[in-house]
């Protein structure tokens, strides 16, 4: 039953992920101005804040281009995938403007288009200097589904209106000048972009759907192999993590995405295989084992509790319960955490019969304990 559920959650957040990554469907408030010429233009802006911190903001205009791209600094991970013949990135054909702003499309008619356009390359550098002037990061300038907007960090949040009205004629500016160049290109689609957002989306749900997983796992499975379980899960999801990094690899090829797409994969796409694959593993062990207990009767045995500072800054009082094994089988001189119901169970208990399975694969764990000694005194 849980084995199935496991596969249903799993990949419903891989297809929520790509859902997520493949919108640009963020809400904000609108804000109309009027230009020096005297015409009304009007952008939707939102800021960004985080745990009640300001972090940033958001200004976007209506864009219908046809196609989609991010503008943003070139970093060193880019000149790294660059220098390995990964990462591959189109040229504006100029100098400037190449040695600043970094192509992140494989769309081949958006380096046409900026190659064709001194304005639109202006209006993108402007933009880079005008949060400049005001001590902000732009992270990125990007067009996607009818939207382009720019993606700024800033701890002061949104800026002055005039500032804000500047950015937003930029955009115009640069909105104007793709789609009047890209009235004459051939349309051929970026072929890399929704296999890069799948790629991650599978990356991100396994990571998700993995640290789900291991909250899931109750105090009281009780297994008594999880150093070996995890151990096998660390091996299988590193060599299945490797794999699908060398088949994304082929399937991208030398895209300006892949690069970053192969950091991920081995970073979060590493730690979501691992965990993903102990997750399965663990149910595995447990809905297809089918071998026959061992029992093991009159053992020593003490249930306990102990108090903790827990939760923010240890502001909260926590009690876990645990049971400590003796005597003479393979759980002797353990100590295993259980849940309150057993606990009350066996807190005057000093003996118990354990019924030990094997494990599908090969992981043991106990499948009941039950008090079988005198109450203590």
């Amino acid at each position: 039953m849980w084995f199935l559920f496991g596969v249903v959650t799993l990949s419903l957040m891989m297809w929520a992920t790509f859902k997520l990554r493949r919108t640009s469907s963020w809400t904000g408030e609108q804000c109309q101005y009027k230009t020096a010429e005297g015409n009304s233009r009007w952008y939707t802006f939102k800021e960004q804040s985080h745990k009640g911190t300001k972090i940033g903001y958001r200004i976007g205009i209506p864009a219908q281009l046809g196609f989609e791209f991010q503008l943003r600094t070139e970093t060193g991970l880019d000149a790294t995938g660059k220098s390995f013949g990964i990462t591959a990135e189109q040229s504006a054909g100029d100098s400037r403007f190449d040695a600043e702003v970094f192509i992140d499309s494989d769309d081949l008619r958006v380096g046409a288009a900026l190659r064709r356009s001194q304005e639109a390359r202006n209006a993108v550098l402007s933009l880079f200097r005008i949060c400049g002037a005001q001590q902000a990061s732009l992270n990125r300038v990007q067009a996607y589904r009818g939207r382009l907007w720019v993606d700024v960090k800033d701890k002061n949040g949104m800026p002055t209106r005039g500032v804000a009205n500047d950015i937003a004629n930029a955009l115009y500016t640069l909105n104007e000048a793709l789609a009047a160049e890209a009235k004459g290109l051939h349309r051929t689609p970026d072929p890399f972009l929704r296999r890069a957002m799948l790629i991650l989306a599978v990356s991100t749900g396994l990571a998700i759907f993995g640290l789900v997983a291991l909250f899931r796992l109750p105090a009281s499975r009780l297994d008594l192999d999880t150093g070996f379980l995890w151990t096998v899960s660390a091996a299988v999801g590193i060599l299945l993590c490797l794999a699908g990094s060398v088949l994304a690899l082929k399937w991208l090829r030398a895209s300006s995405r892949s690069f970053r797409v192969l950091v991920e994969l081995l970073t979060v796409g590493m730690m979501g295989s691992i965990l993903s694959v102990h997750a399965f593993a663990a149910e595995i062990n447990r809905e297809f084992d089918f071998g026959q207990p061992t029992l093991f009767d009159d053992v020593p045995a003490r249930a306990y509790s102990e108090t903790y500072r827990c939760g923010k800054r240890g502001r909260r009082t926590c009690t876990r319960y645990q049971i400590a094994f003796e005597g003479a089988w393979p759980g002797a001189g353990r100590e295993l955490q259980i849940d309150l119901g057993l606990y009350n169970r066996l807190e005057r208990t000093s003996l118990v019969d354990i019924e030990m399975m094997p494990g599908a694969v090969g992981c043991r764990w106990i499948r009941s304990i039950k008090a079988s000694g005198p109450e203590r005194q």
